[in-house]
């Protein structure tokens, strides 16, 4: 299951990091978890830079979850 955002421009990874509206993304994938009944332990990430390259990172939560805060964390 997944939940992704594009931004309306391109944000730096450092000057832009508190305008991320990262928390809304968590928000929506724990609450279309929480309706099917779905936890989840891994966390996908994916950035895509301006040349197109893409870096992804798929860190394990400790435990499993649908909380949007856990899953922001």
């Amino acid at each position: 299951m997944s939940r992704e955002t594009t931004f309306d421009r391109d944000l730096h990874a450092v000057r832009d990091r508190p305008n991320w509206r990262h928390l809304t993304t968590c928000e929506a994938g724990g609450e279309r978890l929480q309706r099917k009944g779905y936890v989840g332990k891994t966390i996908g990430i994916k950035l895509r830079y301006d040349d197109f390259k893409i870096a992804t990172a798929r860190p394990d939560n400790e435990h499993f979850t649908a909380d949007a805060k856990t899953i922001g964390r």
